[in-house]
């Protein structure tokens, strides 16, 4: 399980589903290979993922051997091959000395999480934006951008925000409490308080009327096409360019296709 734990998302996964992190490592395969034994190379098609365990190792990346650096730790190599068909190596990894490495296939995690969907549906979130972010150009070694990408990824899961609070994603344009008294653009106008409440009571009155009133403006003469965008941003504080919990959530795409829909 410690080599499993190297993952961020399956880290999470022994926090949150500890039976089913328990099963994928029980799917984990030894390979032991001697001296100069390549264990993968640049250009065949990767399916599994693979873990360093002992011994010494080369790894080259694009064939470059300006690149070549010796891996003696725990590394973990190919992750997307667990997520994503037709993923080739980009690098190739050859064992130094003798050496032991684990390996999980696409297959096995695949069956595992079908037991359980919950741990599943948090998988399919965190390999969607992860296979994402890997087709974006980067300065980085492919290696390492999927080692960044891996944690960032994990990070957006809503299980990883549910767990662990960012305070930057506090969202600045809706107040809940009258006490918050940051100076942005709000979309609620704070009420004064009734005498005997408590500071928790939510603001009584929206000042754009709420979102009933606007919809029921859009049937009516004084539609205006021109700034619907920005009232909808302005009725629908979650989409706001700004501070609204698509951008807070680095959920541009999502943000886009939310007010889409709306339009």
């Amino acid at each position: 399980g410690q080599y499993m734990e190297l993952l961020p998302i399956c880290n999470l996964t022994k926090v949150l589903y500890p039976e089913t992190f328990a099963y994928i490592c029980a799917k984990l395969q030894k390979q032991v290979f001697e001296t100069k034994e390549k264990i993968f190379v640049m250009g065949a098609v990767a399916t599994s993922l693979y873990i360093t365990v002992t011994g010494k190792f080369i790894h080259v990346e694009a064939e470059d051997p300006k690149t070549e650096r010796l891996v003696t730790g725990n590394e973990w190599f190919d992750e997307l091959a667990l997520y994503g068909e037709g993923v080739i190596h980009h690098a190739t990894l050859s064992a130094r000395t003798f050496s032991e490495v684990l390996t999980l296939d696409q297959e096995d995690l695949i069956e595992t999480l079908r037991s359980s969907p919950h741990c599943a549906s948090m998988f399919c979130d965190y390999a969607k934006a992860f296979i994402d972010n890997m087709r974006k150009p980067s300065t980085k070694s492919r290696h390492k951008q999927e080692l960044d990408e891996a944690e960032h990824c994990c990070r957006l899961t809503k299980e990883y925000q549910e767990l662990y609070p960012d305070p930057k994603t506090r969202l600045k344009n809706i107040r809940l409490f009258p006490k918050d008294l940051e100076e942005v653009d709000e979309t609620f106008e704070l009420m004064p308080l009734d005498v005997g409440a408590e500071s928790g009571t939510l603001p009584r009155k929206p000042v754009n009327g709420g979102l009933l009133e606007y919809i029921k403006t859009l049937s009516g003469p004084g539609l205006q096409m021109e700034s619907l965008q920005q009232d909808l941003r302005t009725h629908l504080p979650e989409i706001h360019i700004q501070h609204g919990a698509y951008t807070v959530f680095e959920q541009a795409g999502e943000r886009d296709r939310a007010q889409a829909s709306c339009l």
